[in-house]
């Protein structure tokens, strides 16, 4: 709960609010650009097949890996929205991971950046580029704009805006920057930096470059800050961890305890808590807040210590712990890809998980129109298997960075679950090669090497099944 304190001035009759103003300063002026995704399968490595390539030796040369990003880049022009990519982009560094190498471009026109239009192009270890991330800009030059304002008169004119008083709590910065807007195209602006005191925040402000008018106003500041905390859960589910398969003391036995089973909870961090109005730690944070939208009821865990959530797998409050703690980490996940600056996908931040949903049925699923997941529980409880929270949210992560539409069918859909397979294993083949083709091997309920099922009949990674109506809302197809 969120305790606002109003103070109202009666000069002029006018009631304001002091604490936040940013519902109020805030203009959103900007236009959603079409976020492109390319996943080249013919190229990733098959843990089956493809066994003759090579992998190279470490690419060190930022310039061979700026080399190969070109060219590919060049191939796929038309696709971003390039026209030329010596003008139309500027590289801005180089993330190395495990995956290989990352690459992060910034779109520009004439020289200028354009604000939220950016390219990442991931380079395995093979040389290859297996993934690309972007957003489709508007085409567009500068021709005609005449800068009227000058940086620091625009930093006034932010501040004229915003009515800052006092001091500040850094410093001012002015960049010039395109601003895409949805009302008069691509404009010359300044993008203003104020880390105010009084109205506070961290406030970014666009300010016209030819007219000095105030395009597009937002408090970039994130309010509350987290504490870690520590809960048991299952990375990613018993028998994985154990390296057996479904049966004898690793059944699910309508959720009773069992010492092979709670054996098998590891304690881990639970990062960046939230607390509530009475201080108590809840299972909420930056990147996902559990939430009782759906049958049945839950009652979510309050706690005086943050290292607290420590429940049986019995208990309900553990499938609760096993929602926050996998999808904070499958966004943080992405964030040390190097796809995301800042934080800066809203729609996935403080994203909402209902941990017993669908009225208590055998199914889990994601709404695009309200932007949460829900798990299920028959069978084997969805989110006591992280293969099912991280197959969810990787939903979310395809409806909140592109303009995926999830009303399709045929191979558009194969493509979305099986991308949403693919973060699953991926995830699971980090922690364990174990059974790691059977993506639900929990869930499911896998008795055996051949795949022979308990609950349903479960998905594979390495080879097509023949589609049944259990959990038909997704298709039998899957991709590694």
């Amino acid at each position: 709960m969120v305790i606002c304190i109003l103070v109202f001035s009666f000069e002029q009759g006018i009631a304001q609010k002091v604490i936040p103003r940013s519902s109020d300063l805030e203009k959103n002026n900007h236009r959603k650009q079409k976020t492109v995704l390319l996943i080249d399968t013919q190229q990733r490595l098959h843990p089956t097949q493809k066994k003759d390539r090579i992998q190279l030796p470490e690419i060190t040369s930022s310039e061979v890996l700026k080399s190969k990003a070109e060219l590919f880049l060049t191939k796929n022009k038309s696709i971003f929205g390039i026209i030329n990519v010596d003008e139309d982009l500027r590289i801005e560094g180089i993330l190395k991971s495990p995956a290989g190498n990352h690459l992060r471009y910034q779109s520009i026109i004439d020289g200028v950046p354009v604000f939220g239009a950016r390219i990442t192009l991931s380079i395995n270890n093979y040389g290859e580029v297996s993934f690309a991330s972007g957003n489709r800009r508007s085409k567009g030059n500068l021709r005609g704009k005449q800068v009227n304002i000058q940086p620091h008169q625009a930093i006034e004119l932010a501040r004229d805006y915003l009515r800052v008083t006092g001091e500040l709590r850094g410093n001012q910065i002015s960049e010039q920057m395109i601003f895409d807007s949805k009302d008069k195209g691509l404009l010359l602006t300044y993008r203003v930096q104020i880390p105010s005191a009084d109205p506070f925040g961290d406030w970014e402000v666009f300010v016209d470059a030819v007219s000095g008018e105030i395009v597009h106003v937002k408090n970039k500041i994130i309010f509350k800050t987290g504490t870690d905390g520590s809960g048991m859960v299952w990375v990613p589910d018993p028998l994985t961890s154990a390296g057996v398969y479904y049966g004898d003391d690793f059944s699910d036995n309508n959720d009773d305890d069992h010492p092979s089973l709670n054996n098998q909870r590891i304690l881990v961090t639970l990062k960046d808590l939230y607390a509530d109005s009475l201080g108590l730690y809840v299972l909420e944070g930056p990147h996902v807040k559990l939430s009782d939208r759906d049958s049945p009821p839950d009652k979510f865990p309050h706690l005086e210590y943050p290292d607290s959530f420590i429940y049986s797998r019995s208990d309900q409050n553990f499938e609760a712990v096993m929602v926050y703690y996998h999808i904070d980490e499958s966004y943080r996940r992405l964030l040390n890809l190097g796809f995301f600056e800042n934080n800066s996908v809203e729609g996935l931040l403080e994203f909402e998980a209902d941990p017993h949903g669908y009225n208590g049925l055998d199914n889990s699923y994601y709404s695009p129109f309200l932007n949460y997941c829900a798990f299920g529980e028959g069978g084997v409880d969805d989110a006591e298997d992280a293969a099912v929270i991280w197959h969810e949210y990787a939903h979310a992560i395809q409806s909140n960075i592109s303009d995926v539409s999830f009303n399709t069918g045929g191979e558009t859909l194969s493509l979305l679950e099986g991308c949403s397979d693919y973060w699953a294993a991926s995830y699971k083949r980090r922690i364990s090669t174990f059974n790691w083709n059977h993506v639900f091997f929990w869930y499911a309920g896998i008795r055996s090497a051949e795949g022979d099922t308990t609950f349903w009949a479960g998905r594979r990674c390495t080879k097509r099944r023949s589609s049944r109506n259990h959990h038909a809302h997704r298709p039998w197809l899957s991709f590694i």
